[in-house]
């Protein structure tokens, strides 16, 4: 799963800790689940969103 993560994903997680904590807990679904979306992502703004939402 780990190996199929975007960089621009990894990238925005770390600079966001407790995003990148959130994400640590997560189930193997929920990650899949989050993942999926993240593929869609088409810009750094849509990006950033979707790593804000984690934290929510």
């Amino acid at each position: 799963m780990y190996k199929d993560m975007p960089l621009g994903f990894v990238n925005a997680l770390a600079k966001n800790e407790s995003a990148m904590q959130r994400f640590a807990q997560m189930d193997k679904s929920e990650k899949q689940e989050l993942l999926d979306k993240v593929h869609n992502v088409t810009s750094k703004a849509e990006m950033q969103n979707l790593i804000n939402s984690i934290n929510s």
